[in-house]
């Protein structure tokens, strides 16, 4: 996990995907995913997809 925004510095996109019928997959998106993007990468745009 402490890897991982490394990579984040080069982005221009975001993009998310979670499932809609399984709740825990979009309350990791809300708990985990997207404040550690806004954090590392707070100037791009963020795209939702649902599954």
């Amino acid at each position: 996990d402490r890897m991982r925004p490394l990579s984040y510095s080069q982005s221009d996109i975001f993009l998310v995907c979670f499932s809609v019928g399984i709740p825990p997959s979009f309350e990791s998106v809300r708990e985990k995913w997207f404040p550690e993007a806004h954090h590392h990468c707070s100037g791009l745009n963020y795209q939702g997809r649902r599954c």
